[in-house]
């Protein structure tokens, strides 16, 4: 937790344990993380340029919250690369029972980066 005032407790998830500050628009090679947290894009070590996969692992850790389940099960590295090479798209679990809130987690944990929501798309989300 981040910040707790007597009274107006507001939990902030953070990991700070690898972070850097880049130039906007500046192409990433690096992928370090937790792999059944990460973006397609790194999994597969691809290019990236801006931080679409943070908006990914979030939506992650809201998928985990809701049904104690990592949105893709794999039991190692090359299995989590190989389901992320021919999946298209998360399924929704079935704890997951409202449409606004399966709405904004299938726009964060949307395959192509072009069509994943920013942070600011997802603040704006009606959920």
């Amino acid at each position: 937790m981040l910040h707790a005032q007597r009274g107006n407790v507001k939990a902030k998830i953070a990991d700070f344990g690898l972070a850097r500050i880049n130039q906007e628009n500046q192409l990433k090679i690096t992928s370090c993380g937790t792999p059944l947290n990460m973006a397609p894009e790194l999994v597969n070590h691809s290019f990236y340029s801006d931080n679409k996969v943070d908006i990914w692992s979030l939506g992650v850790v809201f998928f985990q919250l809701l049904t104690h389940e990592y949105p893709i099960q794999a039991g190692g590295f090359p299995e989590l690369q190989n389901k992320m090479a021919w999946l298209k798209r998360i399924n929704r679990h079935a704890a997951i029972k409202d449409d606004i809130l399966w709405d904004l987690l299938s726009k964060m944990l949307n395959f192509d980066p072009k069509q994943r929501y920013s942070a600011e798309q997802a603040l704006q989300h009606p959920f």
